[in-house]
């Protein structure tokens, strides 16, 4: 078993190893499964997660280097336990 900590090197680790950055973490919570199960989105099943500002941070942060003309990064997503 790896710990939060351990597993968020790793992933920079890796990312920095591919030539990208890791641009944000998305806590795991129930909240996706609770939306999942009802057939859509955390912002659309369940507005008031805390999920809903991640999501909407890591929206705007793409965009953001998606019209950068001159940023040829990738994007790498990576998903961390908060409670461990």
């Amino acid at each position: 078993v790896t710990d939060a900590a351990e597993m968020d090197r790793d992933v920079a680790r890796a990312a920095q190893e591919i030539g990208t950055e890791v641009v944000a973490y998305v806590p795991r919570s129930g909240d996706i499964q609770r939306a999942e199960a009802l057939g859509g989105t955390v912002l659309e099943c369940v507005p008031d997660s805390p999920l809903c500002a991640v999501y909407r941070e890591l929206a705007e942060t793409v965009l953001r280097l998606s019209a950068d003309d001159e940023n040829q990064a990738q994007v790498c997503f990576h998903t961390t336990n908060s409670n461990a």
